[in-house]
């Protein structure tokens, strides 16, 4: 089933297309992911991105989702300017394989609506989203995140060993289950870091020769090496600062040189953002819930209020309670290693890239040198006469009495030969 997506899929967004109206302007981008979820073509505009985003905040509050790359208000510049398109364009495919990376989001209605719907069918499904009751929303994200946590055994990583890929280390030297010191990660991110300057500091033409792009792939493996090796945090810390231990790592991660990775610091600051944010949401559920507590208590000490009156506002003190203890009790768990499984993911697929397109630069010039080489050899030296010669070393235009003029005429041969008409030592060049 292409619903069920794994952490193999993945999500491309190709270079959009401005659509120009009669009063207004827009770009398209088409979205492929794979494996497909169907035979369409897929195309949207940055506003359904917005649509998803606001709709996904709305209806499954709690969970960390990062934000979208902002929006040039100033379209006349925007349309034009290549560079804010490309990092936009990237920044949506980001957070796009994100969603499909995090199940209980990318099986949400609006999410399967968005990556197999397009036009006018995507915008009538969107409306009547919008009009479902947001209990009713809230209810379907809590099952479909329970069911999540039962199939999984707990939620990301949980029913696997110490080490598994994804998280962070130990905060304690010697770990223990095999698993990675403070010393160990630390040191392992100083050769990491080593690697990346001696990556950065390479001239196009050292990637060029024989087994040159292996230390790109050295430093490719070595990050590799620090996902698997690094163990999960403590999950038996009760409700931790996730500000602070979010803060920690990304201060602790950023401070390497990430070989000009694109908008990379905005997706460690963007995620940080987002769980700060969904602890926020997780709380104004918890206030909610209160609120509706101290409502069920009026309503049933008041002999004229109506069952279904009473029954709704008890679905919806229960709701925002049950919802509330479940974020907040998944929020170092299965958000904060999810989080980290997808950065080093991203952080492989980065590399991986960055090794691609310095393959193909290379290459091109390569070939392009190559083609140097051969029109050099190609060349048939040319031999000046000597009347050419004193006239092109001549100071003054004006070439006084008695000296050497300006060769003239079609006929005339610079290299005092039989004055051919043409020379084809001069048309290879």
């Amino acid at each position: 089933d292409g619903r069920n997506m794994s952490m193999d899929s993945r999500v491309e967004i190709s270079k959009p297309v401005l659509v120009k109206g009669m009063f207004s302007s827009h770009h398209l981008y088409t979205i492929d992911i794979k494996p497909k979820l169907t035979g369409d073509i897929i195309r949207h505009r940055y506003s359904q991105f917005v649509w998803l985003y606001k709709h996904l905040v709305a209806t499954c509050p709690g969970t960390p989702i990062p934000q979208l790359p902002p929006k040039d208000f100033n379209f006349l510049t925007a349309s034009k300017d290549e560079r804010f398109i490309g990092a936009r364009r990237r920044g949506l495919g980001i957070f796009l394989q994100y969603l499909s990376w995090v199940p209980y989001l990318f099986k949400s209605p609006a999410a399967q609506a968005f990556f197999t719907m397009t036009g006018r069918p995507y915008d009538s499904q969107a409306k009547l989203l919008d009009k479902k009751g947001d209990v009713d929303a809230l209810c379907d994200y809590m099952n479909r995140f329970e069911e999540y946590l039962s199939a999984s055994g707990g939620g990301f990583g949980k029913n696997e060993p110490v080490g598994t890929p994804g998280g962070p280390p130990e905060e304690k030297a010697g770990g223990g289950g095999g698993a990675m010191s403070m010393e160990e990660f630390k040191a392992l991110q100083a050769s990491v870091k080593a690697l990346h300057a001696t990556v950065n500091k390479l001239p196009i033409f050292d990637i060029t020769r024989p087994k040159g792009l292996l230390k790109l792939f050295d430093a490719y493996k070595l990050v590799v090496d620090l996902e698997e090796k690094c163990p999960y945090k403590n999950p038996s810390f009760v409700k931790p600062d996730i500000r602070k231990f979010a803060e920690k790592w990304t201060k602790l991660i950023e401070e390497q040189p990430l070989i000009n990775l694109v908008a990379w610091y905005e997706w460690e600051r963007n995620y940080t953002e987002a769980v700060v944010s969904a602890l926020v949401e997780a709380k104004k559920l918890e206030d909610k819930a209160k609120a509706y507590a101290n409502t069920v208590q009026k309503l049933t000490s008041n002999a004229k209020t109506k069952e279904s009156k009473l029954a709704d506002a008890t679905r919806r003190m229960q709701t925002f309670e049950k919802l509330s203890k479940l974020m907040e009790d998944n929020a170092s768990s299965e958000h904060g290693r999810r989080y980290w499984a997808i950065k080093g993911k991203l952080f492989r697929l980065e590399l991986a890239r960055i090794a691609q397109e310095q393959a193909r630069i290379a290459a091109d010039m390569v070939e392009m040198w190559g083609g140097l080489q051969a029109k050099m050899k190609a060349a048939v030296p040319v031999t000046l006469d000597r009347t050419t010669i004193d006239y092109l070393m001549s100071d003054d235009p004006a070439v006084p009495s008695g000296q050497p003029s300006a060769p003239t005429g079609p006929a005339y041969d610079p290299t005092g030969g039989a004055a051919p008409v043409e020379n084809p030592a001069y048309g290879r060049n």
